[in-house]
């Protein structure tokens, strides 16, 4: 999953384009919901994401630095 977001990554209004991959399936960019519309309770985060800082992780494509979040339970 892809996501080109404006301003603050909390408020789903700034998402711009939305991306999605799975397996060997194409590439295929998803509706993104217009301001106007309310979300779901399904779509709403349940708590406040945290930033944990830049980590490393190895994939078979290599390895890389990636900034890392988490949602607590």
């Amino acid at each position: 999953m892809k996501m080109l977001v404006s301003g603050d990554p909390n408020d789903q209004k700034g998402v711009t384009r939305m991306i999605m991959k799975r397996g060997n399936d194409q590439a295929m960019e998803m509706p993104v919901m217009k301001q106007g519309k309310r979300p779901t309770q399904a779509s709403q985060p349940k708590g406040k994401i945290v930033d944990k800082g830049m980590e490393t992780i190895t994939v078979p494509a290599g390895t890389f630095r990636a900034q890392a979040y988490a949602i607590p339970e």
